[in-house]
């Protein structure tokens, strides 16, 4: 038989819309990473490629994504309670990120890296609109990412003192770390181990 020496095909590139009606292609093409029942929820917000470019700055930078991540914000207040003496973190507390873990947890790692090098360019203008025009937004998802993966997770309940407007960590070594990583934290140890862990699977798929 003969053998046909002709490389495959390769696929057609992707063609992108427009950074500002990107909404719905990225939602249909997020929607592909996980049957979750919840997935819709996370990413019901106007703006996704400019929302995610701008919280994963603010994560690398240090800063707190929260202004940028209203929409996400549980209903319930964030609670203390009193273990052997000692003021901490309500467990309960945790139980309001539940959901959102697990809408992070469930998405496929290979799955989500292709469909980030997919979309890099429409995140690469992104980036350029807030500042960095001719810089590669992989970078500061890298960074960002390794802040978040490298947060120190606690171990037993989270000792907390009221500070001059907030509950503050005791621990100042947790109290020292950046808002976000301290955002991170205020999810629950069980919480934190399940998003670093994805995240590892996302950068170990990136960097193949």
């Amino acid at each position: 038989a003969k053998v046909d020496p002709s490389p495959p095909e390769p696929p057609p590139p992707i063609v992108l819309p427009p950074l500002d009606d990107s909404d719905d292609t990225l939602r249909a093409m997020i929607e592909g990473l996980s049957a979750h029942p919840r997935l819709g929820d996370a990413i019901a917000v106007d703006s996704m490629a400019r929302i995610f470019v701008t919280a994963v700055v603010a994560i690398a930078n240090g800063e707190s994504p929260r202004a940028m991540l209203l929409y996400l914000e549980p209903e319930q207040s964030f609670a203390i309670a009193e273990r052997d003496g000692k003021v901490v973190i309500d467990p309960a507390s945790f139980e309001r990120y539940t959901w959102i873990t697990g809408v992070f947890s469930s998405l496929d790692a290979n799955g989500a890296a292709e469909l980030y090098v997919d979309l890099e360019p429409l995140f690469d203008e992104a980036y350029a609109e807030i500042g960095y025009p001719g810089e590669r937004f992989r970078d500061a998802l890298a960074t960002a990412m390794g802040v978040l993966a490298t947060t120190p997770v606690p171990e037993g309940y989270v000792e907390v003192r009221r500070g001059n407007v907030l509950w503050e960590f005791r621990d100042p070594a947790l109290e020292a770390l950046s808002p976000p990583q301290k955002h991170l934290l205020r999810m629950g140890s069980a919480n934190v181990r399940l998003i670093q862990s994805k995240i590892r699977e996302i950068q170990a798929s990136l960097s193949r």
